[in-house]
């Protein structure tokens, strides 16, 4: 489905995923233009909009709005005040030159990382951005498409042919 691209009608909880990770790059957007944290009273505003534009039958939205609201208390505290304007959401490896080589073939990495942490000069950490459980660790995915995604991240952050055994880049 992906690799042809085939349009495909976004899920209920992707219509929900969706409209928490748009609170969260505008929050990063807001600090970074801002130069301070937006209110949480402003974020939940934001996420109403946002869910609002998702397709959602009413009980959905009515399901969805209420848990988001809820999970905006600790998603507030734990994520968007701890971002640091430094931080560079939504990076877009589509013309970034990143490859995998298998033999012969060379295939082209592409699709955005929601966001890069620099910790210094030689460490990175990827955020990808998810409403369920969080992966922690490179090898360990809850299934084979996770482990694939990782490495993907991986390679796209280390660059252009890059070994696994590459120091320095890590999962959040």
């Amino acid at each position: 489905n992906n690799v042809l691209r085939f349009p495909q009608a976004k899920t209920p909880n992707a219509g929900y995923g969706s409209a928490m990770h748009n609170i969260l790059n505008k929050s990063l957007m807001y600090l970074k233009t801002q130069k301070k944290y937006p209110i949480l009273d402003e974020v939940k505003k934001w996420f109403t909009e946002y869910l609002q534009f998702e397709r959602l039958s009413r009980q959905e939205y009515k399901n969805f709005l209420e848990k988001g609201l809820s999970a905006l208390d600790l998603i507030y505290k734990e994520k968007i005040l701890t971002m640091k304007d430094t931080e560079v959401s939504e990076v877009d490896f589509k013309h970034e030159g990143v490859f995998l080589r298998d033999g012969a073939d060379v295939i082209c990495l592409t699709g955005k990382i929601d966001v890069l942490h620099f910790a210094d000069k030689s460490d990175v950490y990827v955020a990808d951005y998810k409403t369920g459980k969080a992966l922690k660790d490179w090898v360990k995915g809850n299934n084979e498409n996770d482990k694939i995604k990782l490495h993907f991240y991986k390679n796209q952050v280390q660059g252009p042919l890059a070994s696994e055994d590459l120091p320095g880049v890590y999962i959040n």
